[in-house]
C-alpha cells in the first residue's frame, strides 16, 4: 500500500490499521459488528515524490471470509464495510499512535452468490458462487 501525500517523508516511521466492525445490510448483515483482523504494525519504507511512501504490511489481504446459503438462508443483495483507522507512530509504543486517514474496505454480495470485495482503490475482486477455490 502507499501513504500519502506524496511530499511527506514517512520513512521509518510505524503503520498500522486499527481494528473497526462493519456496518452491513441485506444478506451480509450476519457481519455487523464482525472486525476485519487487521495484522502487525509495520515500518514504513522509502518512496518517491511521484508515489508516495511505500509500506507492506505482513499478511495483510483482502478477505470477508467463505459463507453458505445453508448457513444464513438464500443468497440475497447485501454490503458491508470496514471503515478502517489508519494509523503512524515514530516509536511503536502503546499510546503514540497518530490517525494519519481512514480507509474503506467494502464488500457486496448478489442473489447468485457472488461476492465483490475491495480496499481503498485497491481495484475490486470478485468469485461467482461455482468459482473454483484460489489462494491469494
Amino acid at each position: 500500500m502507499i501513504l500519502l501525500p506524496d511530499d511527506v517523508s514517512f520513512l521509518n516511521l510505524y503503520f498500522k490499521e486499527e481494528e473497526i466492525g462493519a456496518t452491513t445490510s441485506g444478506w451480509l448483515s450476519f457481519l455487523n459488528g464482525q472486525g476485519h483482523s487487521p495484522g502487525p504494525s509495520a515500518r514504513i519504507g522509502f518512496g518517491t515524490i511521484n508515489q508516495g511512501a511505500r509500506v507492506a504490511v505482513p499478511g495483510d489481504q483482502i478477505f470477508s471470509g467463505s459463507y453458505s446459503d445453508s448457513n444464513h438462508g438464500p443468497y440475497a443483495n447485501g454490503t458491508a464495510n470496514w471503515a478502517i483507522p489508519w494509523d503512524y507512530s515514530i516509536t511503536g509504543n502503546v499510546g503514540s499512535w497518530h490517525l494519519i486517514t481512514t480507509v474503506n474496505m467494502t464488500a457486496s454480495s448478489t442473489s447468485t452468490g457472488r461476492c465483490t470485495i475491495s480496499k481503498d482503490g485497491s481495484g475490486s475482486f470478485s468469485k461467482e458462487l461455482n468459482d473454483p477455490t484460489s489462494n491469494w
